[in-house]
């Protein structure tokens, strides 16, 4: 902090009664702390949604201004679908993916102070995935077999066992889901 003093004269001599100002200078901008959604976090279409849980703080300032976005940085689509690529969003707000377009994102934070310092903060990536069907998986079995009753199936040492999984995206058929391990 500084102080500045100063008076006025005029030119007969007439002097003004000292006054003072506290001056800070302020050369920080504000910094955005983000705690939802983070780096590798993975948010999974109707088992989990994205909170968004942000703070914008400053040295003198009480209340910088800010503002989020998510950024997609990657589109898993096929093709891209029609949600936006950018989406404007504010702490304490919770989001359904199926709301945000499948892939890697990001959230940015911009924000300024009063006497105009600013900041852009980018959150690591995080994924957002609108695989909703289950694998479906079908069982081959190769003679000699015998199905005697509808809870078991006879084999030899001899028969082959075969299994085939198919991962549906989001409609039984489409065989785009995130694969089977």
């Amino acid at each position: 902090a500084h102080t500045v003093a100063y008076r006025s004269v005029d030119r007969v001599g007439n002097l003004e009664a000292e006054k003072s100002l506290a001056i800070t200078v302020d050369e920080a901008a504000p910094v955005a702390i983000i705690r939802s959604p983070q780096i590798f976090d993975r948010y999974v279409a109707a088992r989990s949604s994205i909170p968004v849980d942000l703070s914008v703080v400053d040295q003198f300032d009480l209340e910088p201004k800010f503002d989020a976005h998510f950024i997609q940085l990657e589109d898993w689509g096929k093709p891209r679908g029609a949600l936006p690529a950018v989406i404007a969003v504010s702490t304490g707000q919770v989001i359904d993916p199926l709301q945000v377009d499948d892939g890697l994102w990001a959230l940015k934070v911009s924000a300024t102070d009063f006497v105009l310092n600013s900041a852009t903060s980018t959150g690591g990536g995080f994924a957002v995935i609108h695989d909703t069907m289950p694998p479906r998986t079908a069982v081959t079995i190769s003679t000699p077999n015998a199905s005697s009753t509808e809870s078991y199936t006879f084999i030899s040492a001899l028969t082959l066992i075969g299994f085939t999984s198919i991962d549906d995206l989001a409609l039984l058929g489409d065989v785009d889901g995130s694969g089977v391990s």
